[in-house]
């Protein structure tokens, strides 16, 4: 799935050109008079004076509202969803701010300036993020605010990272960041979502590989490297992960709300108690029991977490400090005295990354389950297709959810599936909606990125496929993103390298034929947790700070894609895991490594053109399609899925490049394939009789 963070690692994303060269899409148009509102537009400017009126009792020239919650997470609750209610944009980045007096804007980045257009009314300006021209918040509003303004926030919602960035910022031309810890967007929001209280579950060992006080061990040790007594843990996924907990607050992540700080001597748990009130997770967290070297936790009040800190900064010594990590709320940092804080990222994160044999394996399975799911879906599709049923995008979704409720540890999706059809597939986080739903035909392309969460894995995987005759146009696009997929899942790399050195692999093939795409090429995936992790990734655009070298265990998406708007859009998505490599020499002695694929489903052959690729490539596509079958096609066997099973075969079949008989009476190679292609078809018939 093409996502990717902003703030806690969110994927940086590289807005170039890009190859918007199709048709115009239904998107707004302010300079007419009434202006065109296509039917996704939100109203908002009722909401806007509300909000005006409760700046204005704050004294406030500006108000900064993120997609965030107080967690730094990319997908958020209904009731944290603040950023939508009040501009009327549904993408999952993106920052709006309101002005008294200047107008609204709306900064989101290149995944989603199509569906900006067609969501924001003309109330709101559009800034396209990394655009030629198009300021930086910060800049924008020392552009249109005067000497002296205040510009406010919820602390909560502001990384320390950002937070100090901002108020640097903003001096030079003396306006001042304050936080207003009453969210205002809360207070004019009359229908908010209520808050719905869920219970945490253990994650078992079989699942998790090591327990958690291990895991709590050896925070403790980097801790000591950094001369810190404790360290605060906000991010929810690296709370889960830590403690081997498992929650069901957020839609489509496994996550609960806390936080946890940790000491030299012990587990501060800022939790809601009803939460962690069954038996099961009392034993676990062995709640209040500490003895001898036994490792407890001890429960907090989740809304103490501050006043807490500022206990503990205060009765620190000497050099003692507390670990924050860049990505922490402001407000959890703002009591603790400067010399009291020390500012880095939290070693949970590369933990997390590296994960064991234990997950990695989980992850294999996970993935293997959702193959079998993803069999019949295609199969399903290309069965109404063929029966010119009226099949859309929004039932698709239905079919897809239904076919993987059935495969066994599933908890449901990890992300909204993208399922668009046409000029629906050139949006690149598009999500169908009543107002959007397209009937899917043969006469375009279907772009499918969906992901699901198992107790045992997440999954993450895209195809796009054509049921009719695809256009060279489609065909040549595809193919030259199929190569880029393909040369980065066949690099060798040293150890210390990182992800955005290898992005290259996927983008040249397209940069040959002049294209290229708004978003970065592949994101870390969590073992039962978040669809995007870091710290690795292919993007050239990621911070560096938040970055680390790839390593052994790290489970990766590689996934470049091509969008023409108004027209169609392909996007090919796998996930890998970095391995160890054998090579002939070791140059400075280093380890070098390469990637594993852990999802194996078909790639289209039709839409492939497999004159431009080379023979590396084709023989790198066909050894994947021979082990799709070997692992994929046992498990549809085992679950008695006899029709899957026969399309994945015929799926999966050998591709070789077209070439002319010779003068000589050489038979074409194509041929040879077809042959070899139905010789293995029976074969398979026969090894399933």
């Amino acid at each position: 799935m093409m996502k990717v963070l902003v703030g806690a690692f969110i994927l940086a994303v590289l807005v170039n050109t890009g190859n918007a060269e199709g048709g115009d899409a239904d998107i707004r148009s302010c300079v007419k008079s009434p202006p065109y509102y296509p039917r996704t537009v939100v109203k908002t400017t009722d909401r806007l004076a509300k909000l005006r009126e409760e700046m204005k009792k704050e004294g406030l020239a500006a108000y900064i509202i993120p997609s965030t919650d107080s967690h730094g997470n990319e997908y958020v609750k209904e009731r944290d969803k603040r950023r939508e209610f009040i501009s009327g944009f549904s993408g999952s980045a993106g920052t709006a701010i309101v002005t008294m007096n200047n107008g609204s804007a709306l900064w989101t980045d290149g995944r989603y300036f199509l569906q900006a257009e067609k969501q924001l009314d003309c109330n709101w300006i559009l800034q396209k993020q990394g655009q030629p021209g198009v300021p930086y918040q910060s800049e924008w509003l020392k552009k249109v605010l005067e000497s002296g303004d205040v510009v406010g926030i919820d602390p909560f919602l502001r990384s320390i990272r950002s937070w100090d960035s901002t108020v640097k910022s903003l001096k030079q031309k003396n306006l001042t960041l304050k936080g207003v810890e009453r969210n205002l967007v809360d207070a004019i929001w009359t229908n908010r979502p209520k808050e719905v209280e869920k219970k945490v579950v253990v994650h078992p060992k079989k699942y998790t590989g090591k327990d958690w006080y291990k895991k709590v061990k050896d925070v403790q040790e980097k801790m000591k490297e950094k001369g810190t007594t404790a360290h605060v843990v906000q991010s929810l996924d690296s709370i889960a992960w830590l403690l081997n907990l498992r929650g069901d607050e957020i839609s489509y992540n496994p996550v609960f709300f806390s936080y946890v700080v940790v000491q030299k001597d012990e587990v501060l748990f800022f939790v809601d108690g009803n939460k962690i009130s069954s038996q099961a997770v009392q034993v676990h967290l062995n709640l209040g029991h500490c003895s001898g070297e036994s490792y407890c936790i001890k429960r907090k009040p989740y809304d103490s977490v501050v006043k807490e800190l500022e206990k503990i900064s205060n009765n620190l010594t000497g050099d003692a400090k507390i670990w924050f990590s860049p990505t922490d709320s402001h407000a959890l940092r703002q009591h603790v005295a400067d010399d009291k804080v020390y500012l880095g990222y939290s070693p949970i994160i590369l933990m997390k990354a590296k994960k064991n044999k234990v997950e990695v394996d989980g992850m294999r399975s996970a993935n293997l389950k959702d193959s079998v799911a993803l069999a019949e879906f295609f199969l399903y599709a290309e069965e109404q297709i063929e029966k010119k049923a009226n099949i859309t995008e929004l039932s698709l979704g239905e079919k897809m959810k239904e076919f993987r409720s059935k495969q066994a540890l599933y908890k449901g999706l990890s992300f909204p599936s993208i399922i668009g059809f046409g000029p629906n597939s050139a949006v690149i986080h598009y999500t169908a909606s009543e107002k959007t739903d397209k009937q899917v035909t043969d006469q375009s392309t279907l772009l499918v990125d969906t992901g699901s969460q198992y107790l045992d894995g997440t999954t993450d995987v895209t195809r796009s496929v054509h049921f009719g005759t695809p256009t060279a146009r489609q065909k040549s696009a595809f193919t030259r993103v199929l190569m880029g997929h393909v040369d980065v899942a066949m690099a060798v790399f040293p150890q210390g390298t990182y992800g955005r050195a290898l992005e290259i692999f996927q983008r040249e093939p397209l940069y040959r034929n002049g294209w290229n795409y708004r978003h970065g090429s592949g994101h870390g995936i969590g073992s039962y947790l978040y669809i995007h992790e870091g710290p690795g990734w292919f993007a050239s655009g990621c911070p560096t700070a938040a970055e680390e070298p790839l390593d052994i265990g790290f489970v990766i998406t590689d996934e470049p894609g091509f969008y023409e708007d108004g027209n169609f859009g392909v996007r090919i998505e796998t996930a890998l895991t970095v391995v160890n490599a054998s090579t002939p020499n070791r140059f400075g002695n280093m380890d070098y490594y390469k990637f594993d694929p852990i999802c194996y489903f078909p790639i289209q052959r039709k839409l492939i053109d497999e004159t431009i690729m080379s023979d590396h490539q084709l023989k790198w596509l066909n050894d994947y399609h021979k082990k799709t079958a070997e692992l994929v096609g046992p498990e549809l066997k085992r679950q008695k899925k006899t029709k899957e099973y026969f399309w994945l075969m015929k799926s999966t079949k050998p591709i070789l490049k077209d070439v002319d008989a010779t003068s000589d009476g050489t038979i074409a190679v194509k041929s040879i394939a077809l042959i070899f292609g139905a010789a293995m078809s029976w074969l398979s018939i026969l090894n399933y009789l």
